[in-house]
C-alpha cells in the first residue's frame, strides 16, 4: 500500500510585496514631483479672490505749485507759466516736456474764466469747497443724440449747447484740438473754492491729449490732488 503525500505549497508573506509597492509608489511620486512641480512657481502663488482687482504699479508724480494752487502731475510735466491770451481768460499751462508725450497740456483758469469754452468732453467733480472729488467721463459730445453735423463754413455750427448728467457745457463740434473740460452741477464750468489762507478764488480745468495713446487718468488724478492756497 503506497501512502501519497501531498507536497505543501509554501507561505509566502505579504510583508515583502507591502514594501516593493510602497517602494514604487514612492518612486512614482517623487518622479513626478521632479517632472510637474520642481520648478513650478505657481505651487507658491498668492490666490486673488474673485472680484478683487490686481495691484496697478502708480506712476511718480510731483507738486507744482504756483501762487494760487498746487497740484500733483507725472514727474515729467512742467509749468509753463501764466498765460493771458484773451482778455477772458488767464490760465496757468502745464505740458508734459517727455519725448512723444509732449502733446499733453493741462490749463488752469484763475478767476477769468470763459463761461462759454467749447470742449469734446468734460469730467464731472463734486466740488466740497476746499478739494475736487473726480467723477465720470463722458462720451465724446460729437455723439450725442442732437449733434449737429460739422460744417467748416459755418461757425454757428462749431459749437453747440448741451448737457451731460444735466450740468450744460458747450461742445466744439469741429474737433479741431481735442479738449476735456470739468464741470460741476455745483458751479458748472466755475469751481469756487477757499484755501488755508482764507482766500477765495474761481478754477477751471481743460486737459488734452493729443499722443496717439491718450491717458485721461493723468486729468482725473491732478484734479483730485489739486489744492487751493
Amino acid at each position: 500500500m503506497y501512502i501519497i503525500y501531498k507536497k505543501k505549497k509554501p507561505k509566502i508573506s505579504g510583508l515583502p510585496i507591502a514594501i516593493v509597492l510602497l517602494t514604487l509608489a514612492v518612486v512614482m511620486l517623487g518622479t513626478f514631483w521632479y517632472i510637474f512641480l520642481k520648478d513650478n512657481k505657481t505651487t507658491t502663488a498668492t490666490f486673488v479672490k474673485s472680484g478683487e482687482t490686481k495691484p496697478v504699479a502708480v506712476e511718480e508724480t510731483k507738486t507744482l505749485a504756483t501762487e494760487y494752487f498746487t497740484i500733483k502731475l507725472p514727474v515729467t510735466w512742467e509749468n509753463n507759466g501764466k498765460k493771458n491770451p484773451l482778455a477772458t481768460q488767464v490760465f496757468y499751462e502745464f505740458q508734459d516736456k517727455k519725448k512723444n508725450n509732449d502733446g499733453r497740456f493741462l490749463k488752469v483758469f484763475v478767476d477769468v474764466i470763459p463761461t462759454d469754452y467749447p470742449v469734446d468732453q468734460v469730467l464731472t467733480v463734486y466740488n466740497d469747497g476746499r478739494r475736487l472729488i473726480p467723477g465720470q467721463f463722458s462720451d465724446d459730445c460729437a455723439s450725442f443724440n442732437g449733434a449737429p453735423k460739422y460744417n467748416a463754413s459755418n461757425d454757428a455750427n462749431k459749437t453747440w449747447l448741451t448737457s451731460w448728467q444735466g450740468i450744460p457745457f458747450y461742445c466744439d463740434i469741429g474737433n479741431t484740438w481735442s479738449q476735456i473740460g470739468v464741470v460741476s452741477k455745483e458751479g458748472g464750468y466755475v469751481q469756487a473754492m477757499e484755501g488755508p489762507k482764507k482766500e477765495k478764488h474761481n478754477f477751471f480745468f481743460v486737459y488734452s491729449d493729443q499722443n496717439i495713446r491718450k491717458k485721461d487718468k493723468i486729468f482725473s488724478d491732478a484734479i483730485n490732488s489739486f489744492q487751493p492756497l
